[in-house]
């Protein structure tokens, strides 16, 4: 256990309390952002569906729905890097309303289109575009923000607030959208994923500005210099953060697991279907299942998380879950030695499903709360920036190699063979002694 973590627990001793849940209602802008976000994350679920339906229906072809899909990673990973720069210059508050609000006009402008039927792919891959470049500075501000508004020896708790309530909000967008669609329409779910951003943005107006008064001098001083000038710093900055990452050894760690976690779920997220269909026997509703006990299991893992971050370090935890996640994976297709037993399937299926989300929601909770404790607040942003963009690049990367997989080998082999890697992996990492978790002296 750490330096930082040992401080805690004799706050907590000394005040003769101990820090739960119940402590984050002092948070007050905290769970205002955190409320924004669960509005978000419920509209984007809700739209996941709508739009998954409607590329299809307007492109009527597959080879459509991959390169728009596709094209919503591409600001991510290409442009998050750079990004961070920018955002921590700005006001992220402000940020983070303002392209709150250009995602929900963009949004409303599609759906008008659609109504109209003017529509057609080039203008939806356009959108798509639009809509992730500003997701390429909504991310990061909203990283940067979490460290001015919630005190650091909460950020367990907080984390695991806001995975609990994004998993929730996730599988009721999720129901929601059938009841949407199938009552007012396709439109309809679109603009409701337009007023969500809207709603977001108007939450958002209500946090504290605590940077404002901080900046105002560097802002004016920025104003005072020219373009040639700015260019420069813009790189000189972008040029310390990298060299600030390379300096920590931990922050790199978090970025190499979270590519790892999103590389090795991709084949499992691309192969579901055929997995049900193919080696389970069963249809849409099994994968329903599926779905919703992993969802259940992230929830679960995330809201169990700060306790059981009291009892090991955040490296045991990462190395565990990942070897559990790597045998849920083997796990899946054995499962069909079940097939002819529907209630005995189910029941294994659904507690595979249940352990794989639960390994996954830990090493998230963990890379969520080490990262934010590792990296410094004047360089979180940038960060950040990486972070997100490594772990967003597995996945294309990781899904066309899966893809192509699949031409060669049976899927329960696939399936098999990316979970013994995990195994091997993680193993691999534990005996390499590699740490995730935050350094003493961060």
């Amino acid at each position: 256990m750490g330096e930082n973590d040992h401080a805690h627990r004799k706050q907590e001793k000394s005040q003769g309390t101990k820090i739960g849940y119940r402590q984050l209602l002092s948070q007050r802008d905290y769970l205002k952002v955190t409320a924004a976000n669960m509005i978000n994350r419920f509209g984007d679920s809700v739209d996941s569906i709508a739009f998954a339906w409607l590329v299809y229906a307007v492109t009527g072809n597959a080879a459509w729905s991959a390169v728009i899909f596709g094209a919503n990673q591409l600001p991510t990973i290409l442009l998050m890097p750079f990004t961070g720069v920018l955002v921590e210059r700005w006001n992220k508050k402000r940020l983070m309303i303002l392209t709150d609000l250009i995602r929900g006009a963009l949004v409303v402008g599609f759906a008008a289109l659609y109504l109209t039927e003017r529509l057609n792919p080039w203008l939806m891959l356009l959108f798509t575009l639009c809509i992730s470049t500003a997701e390429a500075f909504r991310v990061p501000a909203g990283m940067a923000f979490v460290p001015q508004i919630l005190e650091k020896r909460l950020y367990e708790f907080g984390t695991g607030l806001s995975s609990t309530l994004s998993t929730i909000l996730q599988m009721l967008g999720l129901a929601a959208a059938g009841v949407i669609i199938g009552l007012w329409g396709m439109e309809a779910a679109i603009l409701t994923d337009a007023l969500t951003y809207f709603a977001s943005a108007g939450i958002l107006l209500l946090v504290g500005d605590r940077e404002q008064e901080q900046k105002t001098a560097a802002a004016e001083n920025r104003a005072a210099s020219g373009t040639s000038a700015a260019v420069k710093r813009y790189f000189r900055d972008l040029r310390e953060g990298f060299f600030y990452m390379k300096k920590h050894r931990s922050i790199l760690n978090f970025c190499m697991l979270a590519f790892l976690l999103n590389g090795l779920s991709a084949p499992v997220n691309s192969f579901q279907a055929p997995l049900v269909s193919e080696v389970l026997g069963r249809g849409s509703e099994f994968l329903s299942l599926i779905n919703l006990m992993t969802m259940a299991g992230m929830g679960a893992a995330a809201f169990l998380y700060p306790y059981l971050r009291r009892r090991g370090s955040g490296t045991l935890l990462v190395l565990v879950s990942g070897i559990l996640y790597g045998g849920c994976y083997i796990a899946y297709p054995l499962s069909a030695l079940f097939r002819e037993r529907e209630l005995a399937l189910a029941l294994v299926c659904g507690a595979v499903s249940f352990l794989n989300g639960a390994s996954v929601g830990v090493i998230s909770s963990v890379l969520s709360v080490e990262f934010m404790k590792a990296v410094k607040p004047a360089f979180m942003a940038r960060c950040s920036g990486v972070f997100n963009s490594l772990a967003c690049a597995a996945i294309p990367l990781v899904s066309w190699i899966s893809g192509l997989s699949a031409v060669f080998a049976d899927l329960s082999m696939i399936f098999i063979a990316c979970g013994a890697l995990s195994v091997v992996l993680f193993i691999g990492m534990a005996l390499a002694g590699i740490k995730f978790e935050a350094p003493k002296e961060a």
